[in-house]
């Protein structure tokens, strides 16, 4: 063979050689045009550095591929190049800490996992400096949480930006188990329920705002209502204590029908539901403090129907609106007190929608309101 030919066999290998070491990057655009992903490939599988950008060419993730696994620490981004979120996978699974965090840098969660399962306590963190409960200069703690399918028991701690306790939970495979405590704004207890299998089934204890934390009970006069729950329903025997710590009314509930009493004001029982089957069916009527209004609502079979209230010195009618689902839906109406017709308003699923209608005290139209939801195009027209 000669030299000439010697030189082109070797110019063609070495050109193979290099074909074959090349890396197989491939790439996916947004609707724009602009870059989204891109990734190296081996042997058909994902094998290398992987980057992901917003439609606007924000770097929003990246990380390394091994044998089509992610492997290695990963991070997300936020618009302006400062991590979101950051974390490990091991063999494609999250592995490790994990931590989120707020545009200041500073910690807004830290979730720990073993083989892609969640696992030990789960912090999530305000995104205000200064621990209150802790006295250390992180942000304050919102809740902790160990509540998960794969566990058999855990916990959840609700708490508020000023530190003070919202409420405790107790879980078995993520599903609530065991007492529930929720509290008032200060701190005080304002409950404690049983569950059984995510379902109230067992003691319930309701506390007045003024009574002291969970740990001076049974003190004479801190609870306000005692009773059972038997498969979601109100079952047995519901005693109402005075805050002198005497008997003040019972109530005997079967299978969820019977009576429930409570407190609007500060002096004593002032309020009466009826259930049926567990859902309330009645018609309610309550005072708020502050308002010299008389409220009544309409229920059937647990579901709100109609709120009316009416002026306490005339009696007459102050306003009346229908519910559906939980929801304003139907017409709402006010008046003044001197019976003339104040606004005539429609909502659809708790938004104004369609024509609302403004009058003035002597009963006299003075603007015209059209608008297609809370923030949909509105159009007003005075008279």
């Amino acid at each position: 063979m000669s030299k000439r030919q010697n030189l082109v066999l070797l110019t063609l290998c070495a050109a193979l050689f290099c074909a074959c070491g090349e890396q197989d990057v491939r790439e996916t655009v947004h609707y724009n045009g602009i870059r989204k992903n891109k990734v190296a490939y081996k042997d058909g599988k994902p094998h290398g550095e992987f980057k992901r950008w917003t439609s606007h060419g924000d770097l929003a993730e990246s990380g390394i591929y091994k044998n089509g696994l992610r492997e290695g620490t990963w991070t997300e981004w936020f618009t302006d190049g400062k991590v979101q979120a950051q974390g490990e996978y091991k063999n494609g699974k999250k592995q490790g800490e994990w931590k989120g965090f707020f545009q200041d840098g500073t910690v807004a969660w830290k979730h720990f996992y073993q083989n892609g399962e969640p696992t030990g306590t789960w912090l999530e963190y305000y995104a205000t400096p200064g621990n209150i409960r802790t006295g250390r200069q992180e942000n304050s703690l919102k809740e902790m949480n160990s509540c998960f399918k794969n566990s058999a028991t855990g916990i959840r701690e609700t708490y508020a930006p000023n530190g003070k306790p919202m409420r405790f939970e107790n879980c078995k495979f993520g599903v609530l188990e065991g007492k529930v405590k929720s509290f008032y704004p200060g701190g005080s207890v304002e409950s404690i329920l049983e569950y059984k299998q995510g379902v109230l089934d067992g003691k319930a204890e309701f506390f007045r705002a003024a009574g002291g934390y969970y740990r001076d009970f049974p003190k004479a006069g801190k609870a306000f209502l005692t009773g059972f729950y038997k498969n979601g329903i109100r079952d047995s025997v519901w005693t109402y204590f005075a805050k002198d710590g005497s008997v003040q009314k019972t109530s005997v509930f079967q299978n969820g029908n019977g009576i429930a009493y409570g407190e609007l004001g500060e002096n004593g029982i002032d309020a009466e539901t009826t259930f049926v089957a567990g859902l309330v069916q009645d018609t309610l009527r309550y005072k708020l403090p502050g308002r010299k209004l008389d409220f009544v609502e309409i229920w059937d079979k647990g579901e709100k129907k109609v709120l009316r209230s009416y002026y306490e010195n005339s009696g007459k009618l102050a306003s009346e609106g229908n519910f559906a689902n939980g929801q304003r839906n139907g017409f709402w109406r006010n008046w003044y007190e001197n019976g003339k017709i104040k606004d005539s308003l429609f909502y659809k699923d708790d938004a104004p929608f369609g024509e609302q209608l403004y009058y003035d005290s002597t009963g006299k139209l003075y603007m015209r309101k059209n608008q297609l939801g809370k923030n949909g195009p509105m159009e007003v027209k005075f008279q």
